[in-house]
């Protein structure tokens, strides 16, 4: 079993909103079994129902804003969302039917 986490090297307030990565946790082992990407942002992280996709969150090359990422476990394709919108795409996750998303900007 796995687990989808994002997590900071120190409990500090500023590491942990700064300075996260998202990882996948093997849960029998406690250990990151995957680093998925070093720029984590403070957007919830979701694991398809249906398995094998990840959203999360992901900074900017500026740092200042994130990009809502869907990444292919099985692949590594990674799907930056919204790259033409002017605007930050927040709060995302799956729909029931698990075949598309539900983004507030």
């Amino acid at each position: 079993m796995s687990a989808l986490a994002r997590v900071s090297p120190t409990p500090r307030l500023n590491d942990y909103w700064y300075v996260s990565k998202i990882v996948v946790l093997n849960l029998a082992t406690g250990e990151v079994a995957k680093t998925l990407t070093e720029l984590g942002s403070p957007e919830a992280v979701h694991w398809f129902r249906g398995g094998g996709k990840v959203l999360y969150g992901e900074k900017t090359e500026r740092e200042i804003a994130a990009v809502m990422v869907v990444e292919d476990l099985t692949t590594g394709k990674k799907t930056k969302l919204g790259l033409d919108v002017k605007a930050t795409l927040r709060l995302a996750d799956w729909n029931p039917d698990g075949a598309s998303l539900t983004v507030q900007v």
